[in-house]
């Protein structure tokens, strides 16, 4: 098993900006694909997907295939999917046990608990990264 360590601290509060790829802001897949980077996984940009605000998940989940798994339990480096509403929702990155690294409008980066009241029972699924 791969042993994964993510370099995030210096991205906590930075803002979220819609498009955003940093380094001063990002989206969520934005910062998704940041940290991918710091990983040595560098991804693609579906920025065509992230264009339509809750409409993320079901085109970045298609699109990402070829690169992440579903898995059952997650490990840091795995992609969080979050359903945010009916629509679509969210990314975001495994960064330990229970926690994750995201970018929200109202928060920009931070780091949530999986128990947290808002995301709890909105977490699709987790997937992790096989390469290309």
């Amino acid at each position: 098993m791969e042993k994964l360590s993510i370099n995030y601290d210096n991205l906590i509060g930075r803002p979220y900006r819609d498009h955003g790829r940093g380094p001063g802001a990002f989206d969520c897949y934005g910062l998704v694909m940041e940290i991918s980077r710091r990983l040595g996984r560098p991804l693609p940009d579906y920025e065509d997907i992230c264009r339509t605000a809750g409409r993320v998940t079901t085109g970045i989940v298609e699109r990402l295939r070829p690169h992440f798994r579903r898995v059952e339990h997650s490990q840091i480096g795995d992609l969080a999917v979050i359903l945010t509403d009916p629509d679509g929702g969210h990314v975001a990155i495994v960064i330990g046990t229970g926690r994750f690294i995201q970018c929200t409008r109202s928060h920009g980066v931070e780091t949530v608990s999986f128990n947290h009241p808002f995301y709890k029972n909105r977490i699709e699924g987790f997937y992790r990264y096989h390469g290309k």
